[in-house]
This record gives C-alpha cells, sequence and structure tokens, in this order.
C-alpha cells in the first residue's frame, strides 16, 4: 500500500493544500460550468506545486524541463524494461493478490477508473526502486469488470528516491491524502488540514511506471487517459466508465443543493461566480445551513454506497472515506469560488 507516517503533520500540510484527487476541485468546476450558458469563465487552474521532488499536493514539479544526460536515458530505458519484463507476472489481479497486494484506493483516479494496489510487505521492506518487489500497482477497471495491470508506482522514504534518470523519472509526493493500514485505505486530507481518525499522512514520495502505452511517456504523472482538471465525461471517452469515472454524482449533486436552496442549478453557478459561498446563498433563502450540509452529506453518502455496491472501493475504504464525510459536506456549503480546498493556518 502507499504506506503512512507516523510523525504528526508535517509543515507542507500546514499550507494551502489543492485537493486534485476527489471532490473539492471538480465540485467547483462542476459549479462554475453551470455558468456557461450566461458567459462566464471557468476557474483559473490550481496554482502550480512547489517543493522538492516533484512537489506537495500533487503529481508536478521543476525538473521534467531539464533534459537528460545520456546515461540517464539509458538507465531509466533500462528501467522501464526491466520493471515491464517484471511486472508481466501481475496482469492476472489473481496473482498479485496471491503474492499480497490488496487494494488501497478506490476505482478512481485523476478521472480514470483504475484503482492502486499495495503490498505492506514490499512496501517496508528497505528496497528501493526493485522491479521485482514494486510497492503499488495500478489497474483499470473495464466496463465488464475485467481489470488491466496499467503499471507499478514506486515508493520510497521521502527525498530518497532514486532519480536513475535525471528528470526522466521525476518524483512526487502527495501532501494532500491520508493512508491506514488497516483497513487498507488511502483518502483525501480533510479541510482542516488533518487526517480523518485513524489514518496518518503519506511518508513517501512517489514513482510512477506504466507498462501500457502512454502519450507522455512511461514516467507520467497521470494515469493514460487521466485529467488533473477533474472527471471527464462520456462524451469525451466515448461513453466507457473506464474513463469516466468519478465517486461522486455531480449533476445529482448539485440537483440535491439546489433543492435545498429553490435555486435552479444555473442560478447557483452564477452567484458562486459571484462570489457567493452555498452557505451564504442559503442564508439569503432563508435556509439553514445545517439543512444545507445535511443534504450534501445525504448526497454524497449516496454516491459512496454506490461505489461500494459497485465493486469500486472495499468496504474498509467506504468505512474510512465515511469518517471524514460530514468535515467534507461542511466545506463544500462555505468553500468560495477561487479559495484553496484546504486552509489551515501556519503554526510554529
Amino acid at each position: 500500500m502507499f504506506g503512512s507516517a507516523v510523525s504528526p503533520v508535517s509543515r507542507a500540510l500546514r499550507r494551502r493544500v489543492w485537493l486534485h484527487w476527489v471532490w473539492g476541485l471538480a465540485f467547483t468546476l462542476m459549479l462554475a460550468t453551470q455558468t456557461a450558458t450566461v458567459g462566464a469563465q471557468p476557474p483559473a487552474a490550481p496554482p502550480a506545486n512547489d517543493g522538492e521532488h516533484g512537489g506537495h499536493g500533487g503529481h508536478g514539479g521543476d525538473r521534467a524541463t531539464q533534459e537528460p544526460t545520456p546515461e540517464e536515458r539509458a538507465a531509466a530505458d533500462a528501467l522501464v524494461m526491466e520493471t515491464k519484463a517484471a511486472a508481466s507476472r501481475f496482469a492476472n489481479v489473481r496473482a498479485a493478490e496471491a503474492e499480497g497486494f490488496v487494494q488501497v484506493t478506490p476505482f478512481s483516479f485523476y478521472g480514470v477508473r483504475a484503482a492502486h494496489f499495495g503490498n505492506p510487505a514490499y512496501v517496508t521492506d528497505g528496497r528501493l526502486l526493485d522491479p521485482e518487489r514494486p510497492e503499488n500497482l495500478v489497474y483499470l477497471k473495464q466496463d465488464e469488470g475485467r481489470l488491466e495491470l496499467l503499471g507499478v508506482m514506486y515508493l520510497a522514504p521521502i527525498g530518497q528516491g532514486p532519480a536513475v534518470g535525471g528528470p526522466l523519472t521525476e518524483w512526487h509526493i502527495h501532501d494532500d491524502l491520508c493512508a491506514s493500514a488497516e483497513p487498507p485505505a488511502v483518502v483525501p486530507i480533510l479541510p482542516t488540514g488533518t487526517c480523518p481518525t485513524g489514518t496518518t499522512p503519506i511518508g513517501y514520495e512517489m514513482l510512477h511506471l506504466w507498462t501500457v502505452e502512454h502519450p507522455d511517456g512511461p514516467f507520467a504523472h497521470l494515469p493514460p487517459g487521466g485529467s488533473a482538471a477533474g472527471p471527464l465525461t462520456s462524451e469525451e471517452t466515448g461513453g466507457s466508465l473506464a474513463g469516466a469515472n468519478s465517486l461522486v454524482d455531480w449533476p445529482a449533486l448539485i440537483g440535491a443543493i439546489g433543492q435545498t436552496l429553490e435555486l435552479s442549478p444555473i442560478e447557483i453557478g452564477r452567484r458562486f461566480e459571484a462570489g457567493e459561498s452555498l452557505a451564504e446563498m442559503a442564508d439569503a433563502q432563508g435556509i439553514e445551513r445545517a439543512a444545507l450540509i445535511q443534504a450534501v452529506q445525504r448526497r454524497m453518502v449516496a454516491d459512496m454506497n454506490r461505489a461500494l455496491v459497485a465493486g469500486d472501493m472495499t468496504p474498509g475504504q467506504h468505512e474510512v472515506i465515511l469518517r471524514g464525510m460530514a468535515t467534507q459536506a461542511e466545506r463544500i456549503v462555505t468553500i468560495h469560488r477561487g479559495e484553496p480546498w484546504v486552509v489551515v493556518t501556519e503554526t510554529d
């Protein structure tokens, strides 16, 4: 699995963090999209990540603009070949499970219906960048339910990832995610900048290596077909669930919000674009904020239940995600356009 640190939340977590993985950014984008018919502009892209080894809170970094040396390129090519050869034994997920891999994320990864499977023994064995013992595997769930291996993800203690390929093998970290060992689960950090009960910040940096063809190369940060801007639509992917998956049914959520506020989605989007939060809209409508938060939470819990029934998350992941659902719902109601999902005051 990803693995988790037992240390307190790092200073990096006490900065502004944009949560790309699930509902925060996607929700604000969805709201702004509702205003397209009245000529509003979508919200600006989130700020670039900062920090070493690829940046905090997502996928990105500065080293990719550098040119690798011939030696680094040769080392990267060798790693790709060795990893593809070693990972071929995991083409069938049953073989991976027999070797100790377990699902640690839901089948929802940057808009693609893919999940990470982690091996606890390989996370803690101290062997870095070992093609025979990758810490994570990434599987795509096809519409008929078949799982296809997309690649591996190597883990290393933060700052220790071997950059054998120079800028080609760029490690990244996620200080916007938390992990639990039991049940195995990786979930978003809460809007308060803390981890849900029973989870701790991820204490590793990561390197994806895709064993399938990828337009951006084998070390691309996003999965094939993935988008950092949020879930893709079925129209963009030809109707395939494998490329248009989201844990949250955004039209249904906005419909529930509109029903509670007695406002149309377009009116909600217009007012959100103009600077009102949903909480402020509730105040103006004479509706209790608590009622709106409860409506959002009910809708999102229903979506998590749907994902559980569909087999897109495990019962343990479902349990851990629901621990933070009330906090997530409250932030959706109180966030303003352009605000980071997580805002925590820096402390010494």
